[in-house]
Order: structure tokens, then sequence, then C-alpha cells
């Protein structure tokens, strides 16, 4: 709690005192006091939580105020041809009152030269099993199921339909040595990544079902991250043939204030 939050009971305390002492009744400031312990009631319980932990961060961890599960990958159809998809869901906690989500899909025709896109805002919190997710947005529309490195993934977008399950080769890449890490224009970040995930399913296309294989990636971030939000940033995972995988991003900064970074993970999982 921050120092302020540790005077405010003290202070309605001693006003209580003056109220009653002055006027015979204390009405008002039995209000604050309401106020204040629905505030710490709803507060957001942010802060530091050791190193990551899994399985157990696999899942929705309500004492971070912001934080994102994020797939995307390459596919291909028994008969050659190649699609691109994108499956990410959002949660954010506002004002310290409550949960909204957002959701959001994709799918690219690399032939067809064609992007679908989905997206979709909910006002809830995430469920919470234990050291997994369970993510749904809009009646079931876009489904992310699963943790441990196992992970099935679906979404219906703009009549084409898609399931995969998705399994991880190589032990989770922990950023940062898997603590947290500050950013140089204020708040923090956590964030491990599945950097090459086998990935089998079915694509379904004007009711037709393709069988489909490929490799995916994993990215899955949380902590104080409005102000990361608030700069922007650029990403990108690159998958090379030798199995190596490489992750840059450029955080966009005020003035010099700018951070850039990077991994680089080769077939070993080193």
């Amino acid at each position: 709690m921050k120092t302020i939050e540790r005077l405010i009971p003290l202070g309605l305390l001693l006003i209580l005192g003056a109220e009653q002492h002055f006027y015979g009744g204390a009405w008002l400031t039995l209000v604050a006091l309401l106020a204040f312990a629905i505030y710490l009631a709803f507060a957001p319980r942010k802060g530091l939580i050791g190193l990551v932990k899994l399985p157990q961060d696999d899942g929705f961890l309500s004492q971070e105020a912001i934080q994102w599960w994020y797939w995307t990958g390459h596919l291909e159809t028994e008969d050659g041809r190649k699609f691109g998809f994108e499956v990410v869901f959002f949660a954010f906690r506002n004002f310290g009152l409550f949960w909204d989500q957002l959701a959001q899909g994709a799918i690219t025709d690399v032939a067809g030269k064609k992007f679908h896109y989905f997206e979709h805002v909910s006002f809830s919190m995430p469920k919470r099993p234990k050291n997994r997710f369970d993510l749904s947005a809009d009646k079931g529309a876009l489904i992310a199921t699963g943790g441990s490195g196992k992970d099935h993934l679906h979404s219906e977008i703009d009549g084409m339909v898609l399931d995969l399950d998705l399994e991880e080769t190589k032990a989770p890449v922990m950023h940062y040595g898997g603590g947290p890490h500050p950013y140089c224009f204020g708040g923090y970040t956590y964030y491990y990544s599945r950097v090459n995930m086998t990935t089998t399913g079915t694509l379904t296309i004007d009711g037709v079902p393709h069988k489909v294989t490929g490799t995916s990636w994993f990215d899955h971030q949380y902590g104080d991250l409005i102000e990361a939000i608030t700069q922007g940033w650029q990403w990108f995972a690159i998958e090379l043939d030798d199995n190596t995988q490489i992750m840059l991003y450029d955080l966009l900064g005020k003035g010099a204030k700018v951070e850039q970074a990077g991994s680089i993970t080769d077939a070993t999982g080193h």
C-alpha cells in the first residue's frame, strides 16, 4: 500500500473525532470511510511477484493490472496453400474498479492476398482456472485454452473456422532472466515466450475443412504496462529454417527515452 493510503485511515479517524465533537454527528466521515473501504476492496494489488513461475503464471493473474496472451503462426494445407494467423487476448483493470477484455483474431491467405480480421471487447474478468488459462470472446467465436505448453485455439473469422492444437518443442524463453524488467519511462513487465510450438489442426473455408500443420509463437506479458502501451512499440517474431527464433522490439519512448531489445533462441533451446 502506498504511504498516502496508509495515512488516509488515520486522517479520517481524526476528522471523525472532530466532526463528532463540533457537530454531534459523523455521517460524512462514515461515508468517506465506506468509500475508502470499497476502494481498498477493488484496488489492483499490483506489484512485483518474484520470478516467473510456470505453470502458475500461464493463467490469469488478478494482481497484475494489464496482461496479454499472444499467438502468431504459419500454417500450410496438405495441397501447399499457406496461411498466417493471430489470436490474442488482452485483459485490463480500469481505475481499480472493473476488468475489460479485448480479443483479436486474424487469418492471412498468402496466395489469395487477403487479410481477415476480428475484434471484440467485453467488460468482464477472465476465468481463473488453476495453472492454466480459459479465454473466450463473442460467445465462443474466439477461444484459447491450455497451459504448460499445450494450447488449443479456435477462431471464426469471415466464415473461416480455425481449430488448432499447439505443443511446445523447447523450454519457455524467460526474457530478462524471468524477473521483472523496469522500463526507462516507467512501469515494468514480466515476459516469457514459447518460441516454437508444433501446430496441427483444421482450417475450414466455405464449409470445406483443410488439414493444416505449421509452427506457432506464444508470448505472455503482464505487469504495470500502461506506460508501454501509451508509448507504443514495434515487435517482430522471426523463425529461421535452422530452428532458430529471433525476437526484436522497439519501444517508442519520449525524447531520448527509448528502449530496444531482443533475444535469439538456437535449435537446442539456449
